[in-house]
């Protein structure tokens, strides 16, 4: 699943090169002049992709943390009214 993701990047890349292409075509742009575009708009693009895809990995690290504190916490709690149900059950049989 996490190769999934590394494309993220790469498709954001390749769709900004696509329309820049397309407008770049479409204004006349010459040969050195688009090539020079297209180059800095796919760069950017990666590199925003890159940024994008570090801030979900680090807000998915962030849940994923939380879920295991309260999965932890409530085991605790579960532990703990077991442990009680047991001392009050013996109790009952003395």
């Amino acid at each position: 699943m996490k190769d999934k993701k590394n494309i993220f990047p790469l498709i954001l890349m390749l769709v900004a090169g696509a329309l820049t292409g397309i407008m770049a075509y479409l204004s006349n742009y010459e040969i050195k002049e688009f090539l020079l575009i297209l180059l800095l708009v796919m760069l950017c693009f990666y590199i925003v992709g890159l940024i994008i895809l570090k801030v979900l990995a680090a807000f998915e690290k962030k849940n994923l943390e939380e879920l295991e504190k309260q999965k932890a916490e409530e085991g605790i709690v579960v532990e703990k009214e077991q442990d009680g149900e047991s001392n009050n059950s013996s109790d009952q049989e003395s």
